[in-house]
Parts: C-alpha cells; structure tokens; sequence
C-alpha cells in the first residue's frame, strides 16, 4: 500500500512572504514611477564644433518639469578651491556677446545651446582678476545652477589649453601670449 504524508502548511509563514513580496513590489512600481523626478539634466561642452567656431554649451533638461537656468560657472580644478575665472549670470542684464540668451527656462525633455564669444570669457578674466594661478594644468570644471539643482561636469580640458584656444579664436586678443596672460592677469 501506499504510505500517504500529509503536509501540514503554515498559512502564517505563507502569509508573511506574501507580504514581503507585496511591499516590494510597491516599492519598486513607486520607484519606476517616480525615477523620471530623480533624474538630472546633462551638460556637453565642445570648444569648437563642425558648424560653431566657438566654445558651445549644450544643457539637455532630461525631466518632465521645466527648468530656470540661474548661473553657470567655469572653474579650474576641482570647486571645493573655488576657482572660478568665469561666471555667467542669467538673471541679470541681457548680454549682447551670447547668443541665444534670451530666455534662461529650458522646456521639458529638450536641449538648450549656449554659444559663447571668446572675446567675452577672455574680457571678464582680464578685468575681473580671478585666481587661477598654480591651477591653470587642471581641468575644467563646468557647474550650471538651476532651480532643481546643480548640473556639473569634468571635462578634459586643462585650463591653460582652454585659455589658449580662446586668444587663439579671439581676434582682439590674438596678440596676447598664453603664458603672460596668466601670469598677469590671472593672479
């Protein structure tokens, strides 16, 4: 004959992993559909492309909410030494020298391109005296603040190679040399 078993199952146990598998789940279809908010633009920086003979900036806003651009800041090195030999202020005076300034809000899931005039970045290191000496073998460092935070990025670019091919692409200040610019007007 046969030799039946009986199983007896325990429903508590039984109940508890269903539980587990419930709060789980919530949590992960909470996560998918909340992770379109957690994500932050993107920042790409050429300094010449095929068509721009300029430094461009491309933000993309990858969110589905706007976004208000505030300031964005070109450092040398890494910001915790605060090194920042250009800043450009978008809230303030409409600037004649960057294209496409007229409006600082990037629409959802679109793409905002900042084409900079050379002349401009080297005017503002001239006159406003911003230290960079001693960090000008670092890279630099690109910070745009927005109203949904900070979008950073490292590019590859040692300072004084970003230097030099502005006054290269700069007709008033292709006569300055690289090294003397530095050395006097970056300290």
């Amino acid at each position: 004959m046969l030799n039946l078993c009986f199983i007896k199952i325990d429903w508590n146990a039984f109940s508890a992993i269903g539980s587990w598998l419930g709060a789980i789940s919530t949590f992960l279809a909470a996560f998918i559909a909340l992770y379109p908010y957690f994500k932050k633009g993107k920042l790409y920086f050429t300094l010449h492309s095929n068509i721009e003979q300029c430094p461009v900036l491309n933000i993309v806003n990858n969110k589905p909410e706007g976004m208000f651009i505030e300031k964005i800041c070109f450092y040398a090195g890494p910001t915790i030494f605060n090194k920042c030999f250009f800043t450009d202020y978008f809230f303030e005076c409409e600037d004649d020298l960057v294209s496409d300034k007229t409006t600082n809000f990037i629409e959802p899931y679109s793409k905002k391109q900042i084409n900079y005039v050379s002349t401009r970045i080297i005017h503002d290191m001239e006159h406003c005296g911003f230290e960079i000496k001693g960090f000008t073998k670092k890279k630099v460092r690109i910070v745009v603040k927005t109203n949904i935070g900070k979008l950073k990025i490292n590019t590859n670019i040692e300072t004084e190679y970003f230097i030099q091919m502005l006054i290269a692409s700069s007709p008033a200040y292709s006569h300055y040399d690289v090294k003397d610019f530095i050395k006097y007007f970056c300290v």
